[in-house]
C-alpha cells in the first residue's frame, strides 16, 4: 500500500507452486510440491511456508514426505490454502488431509480420492471427485452436500459468496 518492500527473497521454484495472500494482506503462504522418481516408486514432498509480511517474524515452514508404490502414483497431487483460517488441504493419494498451519496439527481427513479442492469463504471445503462435487465441513470433514457431475475436474475455484463454483479439466 505504501510502496515499502516487506519481503525480498528468492523463492525456490517447484512444479505445482501456489502463492496465497491472507485476506488482510499480512501473510503470504507459499505451497510447493516436489516429486522424485527412482524407477520403482515416487517420493513426494509438500512444503508450506508462511511469511509474516507485517510483523517481520521468521517464516513458518511445514513439510510432509510420502512415498508411493506405483511409478505413476502421485502421493501429493496438490494443495489449497484457506488463508482466513490458516489451514491447508492436501490431496494425499486416497484422501484429503486438512492441516492447521499455525499449530502444525491435523484438523480432519476426508476419505476417498479427490481430483481437486477449493475453500469457500465460509470455511467449507469443495472437493471434486469422480462423479461429482462435494461440499464438506472444513473442521470435521463431514460431507454436507453432493452434486452429481462429470469426472476429470482438475481445478476448482469458488466465488466470494460461495454460490458459484467453476471447475476446469
Amino acid at each position: 500500500d505504501n510502496g515499502k518492500k516487506v519481503l525480498d527473497n528468492t523463492l525456490p521454484s517447484f512444479a505445482g507452486s501456489e502463492v496465497h495472500f491472507s485476506p488482510e494482506g499480512e501473510r503470504l503462504t507459499l505451497v510447493q510440491r516436489e516429486s522424485l522418481r527412482d524407477g520403482r516408486e515416487v517420493e513426494s514432498r509438500m512444503f508450506v511456508t508462511e511469511y509474516d509480511l507485517v510483523g517481520g517474524r521468521a517464516p513458518r515452514k511445514l513439510r510432509w514426505d510420502r512415498r508411493g508404490g506405483a511409478r505413476d502414483d502421485e502421493p501429493y497431487a496438490g494443495a489449497r490454502v484457506d488463508g482466513r483460517r490458516q489451514r491447508v488441504a492436501l490431496l494425499d493419494g486416497d484422501e484429503v488431509v486438512v492441516w492447521a498451519i499455525d499449530g502444525d496439527r491435523e484438523v480432519c481427513r476426508l476419505d476417498g480420492r479427490a481430483d481437486a479442492v477449493a475453500w469457500r469463504k465460509d470455511g467449507r471445503l469443495l472437493v471434486s471427485r469422480t462423479g461429482g462435487l462435494e461440499v464438506c465441513n472444513g473442521e470435521s470433514g463431514r460431507r454436507e452436500k453432493r452434486y452429481p457431475g462429470s469426472a476429470g475436474v482438475r481445478a476448482l475455484v469458488s466465488s466470494e459468496d460461495g454460490r458459484v463454483v467453476l471447475g476446469a479439466g
